[in-house]
């Protein structure tokens, strides 16, 4: 039984962690897309969202 809900935890625990990882990266995607609608400098705009310029150039 205490190996269950070990499981269950650590499951929770790794969901959770993927989730906020999920929610961050789509925070990072929309801020480069309104800042691409703002006409900002990819190389700026990789640097302060932390995405790669691939990233962003595939929001255009």
């Amino acid at each position: 039984m205490e190996g269950l809900r070990e499981g269950i935890k650590q499951g929770l625990e790794q969901g959770l962690e993927q989730g906020l990882e999920q929610g961050l990266e789509q925070n990072q995607l929309d801020t480069a897309r309104r800042m691409l609608a703002k006409g900002m400098d990819i190389v700026l705009i990789a640097e302060l969202t932390q995405l790669s310029i691939e990233q962003i150039t595939q929001l255009r």
